[in-house]
């Protein structure tokens, strides 16, 4: 009589790396642009955007640790210069060189800078800046 284990396909586990460096890194640019997608469409909107980061603060009456909800100034990642304008793609505080010495991503027109985020959210995640982030970080370690 065939045992009910048998019919099953049965292999080893396969070692999952939830530390890898380059999904680590891929994940915070693609939060950080997400942010940046909505400080493009407040922007776009003529509304004002504003983030928010937790944090435990001690309450004066009670005396307990809660948690809050603290505003927090986020630098949008495009300017208009001379009429034009400019995105950049930053990881951390340095921009991405997105072409050899090239940092800047040029929009037409300000309804076209979310098509131009969500294009830079495909590129991060399919892989093409990896390279440049990986530069950054070893160019930080040194």
């Amino acid at each position: 009589m065939p045992s009910l284990l048998s019919k099953l396909n049965i292999t080893e586990r396969p070692i999952f790396d939830r530390h890898d460096p380059i999904q680590q890194r891929q994940r915070k640019l693609l939060e950080r642009l997400e942010e940046q997608r909505e400080v493009a469409r407040c922007y776009i909107e003529n509304e004002v955007f504003t983030a928010y980061r937790e944090k435990w603060v001690d309450d004066p009456k009670t005396g307990e640790k809660k948690k809050a909800r603290i505003p927090r100034k986020v630098k949008p990642w495009f300017n208009k210069i001379k009429g034009q304008l400019y995105l950049e793609i930053r990881y951390g505080s340095v921009p991405i060189e997105l072409q050899r010495k090239k940092y800047a991503i040029a929009v037409e027109d300000k309804s076209k800078l979310l098509e131009v985020i969500d294009t830079v959210i495909q590129a991060v995640s399919s892989g093409e800046l990896d390279e440049a982030i990986t530069d950054i970080v070893n160019k930080r370690k040194k």
